[in-house]
């Protein structure tokens, strides 16, 4: 299973030399982050672990469940073959890039004000 991660990472490379998108990227990313959960599925209790309140199970389950979400998103990405689905699903995606710059704006504003939190917080 790993060999196949590998090779579909020397594939997204020469197709990303190609012709450089946003979804080769996207799985050139995703290909790396299955090679990754590999080896924190494979790594026996380094040190990295043992100095962590995190357990490795803790790690694999982070990973797995981004490489679950980004395989959706893949999913969906080729659902668009077909012609049902395809006015759809752009429909989505085009909604999700033009709310990108709002998503990010409102996101900095709850990070600023869960830390002007946090900070009261410990005045206690």
């Amino acid at each position: 299973m790993l060999g196949f991660s590998f090779y579909f990472i020397a594939l997204e490379v020469i197709k990303y030399r190609h012709q450089a998108t946003a979804f080769g990227l996207f799985l050139l990313g995703f290909h790396f982050l299955v090679v990754i959960s590999f080896a924190l599925n494979y790594v026996e209790g380094g040190a990295f672990y043992e100095n962590s309140d995190i357990s490795k199970i803790d790690y694999f389950i982070i990973v797995g469940s981004v490489l679950i979400i980004m395989s959706y998103f893949i999913f969906l990405l080729y659902l668009r073959i077909f012609e049902p689905f395809a006015v759809l699903i752009n429909l989505i995606f085009y909604a999700m890039k033009e709310t990108a710059t709002y998503i990010l704006i409102f996101l900095i504003a709850i990070m600023g004000f869960a830390n002007a939190l946090f900070i009261l917080a410990m005045l206690e």
